[in-house]
């Protein structure tokens, strides 16, 4: 299984990196691949969590063709990851839901028009993607 991750450039909470953390225990080894944004704040966050499973995970990073908003998580370690080339952040955001059987998301609050995060979960539930929101007091909600 593919989960693509988005997140708020604000990082996650205490409260959603330990949301992330239950949803990996419980998926276990059937998530194989991850893919996220390598942007900085939540995509960091949900890399090193990624690092941190006991199994086998593939790494999927769509870097921005936005030089300053990436972290460069794919040279924290090269194992088990492929980086693609760097595109427009809304292609990228699109790649990642393409790519995805599902998708994670961490906003830093409620619905908003102009926001990245917000618009790859539109753009998520437009492709028939299950969609989990984590909001920052570690509510939980599907669309």
């Amino acid at each position: 299984m593919i989960l693509g991750f988005t997140g708020t450039r604000a990082g996650m909470t205490a409260a959603q990196a330990r949301e992330v953390r239950k949803i990996f225990q419980d998926l276990g080894p059937a998530l194989t691949h991850v893919a996220h944004g390598d942007c900085f704040g939540a995509d960091i966050d949900f890399d090193r969590l990624v690092r941190q499973r006991p199994y086998d995970t593939w790494r999927l990073i769509h870097p921005s063709d936005i030089e300053h908003d990436r972290a460069d998580c794919a040279y924290e370690s090269n194992r088990n990851t492929i980086r693609y080339p760097p595109r427009p952040p809304l292609e990228r955001n699109r790649d990642i839901v393409l790519q995805a059987d599902r998708m994670l998301a961490c906003p830093k609050g409620p619905e908003e028009r102009r926001s990245g995060t917000w618009a790859t979960v539109r753009a998520a539930v437009k492709e028939g993607k299950k969609v989990l929101i984590i909001m920052p007091n570690g509510e939980r909600s599907e669309r």
